[in-house]
């Protein structure tokens, strides 16, 4: 869920990870790519990117995800680091 006016922190991680668009109007931010994301579109997050999310408009946004972390985590290769830009 990303309220109105989210701007969310970048950080990245070993994992990768699919972002599906489920309600409102939001952007993803991948290292230097910038991705509007509406309902239906579908984002691919590589690992080790930096990822941040925001939603400029006056109404909340959700966006799905899953990711392969579970997998990455089980064999002890997981790893994360937030307020990262490159």
């Amino acid at each position: 869920l990303l309220p109105a006016g989210t701007h969310t922190r970048p950080m990245r991680r070993t994992a990768s990870s699919v972002l599906i668009g489920a309600q409102g109007l939001s952007a993803v931010r991948i290292d230097d790519s910038h991705y509007p994301c509406s309902e239906g579109d579908t984002v691919a997050v590589p690992s080790w990117s930096s990822v941040s999310y925001s939603n400029e408009t006056s109404d909340p946004a959700v966006i799905f995800e899953f990711s392969d972390a579970p997998t990455i985590a089980a064999l002890g290769l997981y790893r994360e680091e937030k307020d990262h830009t490159r």
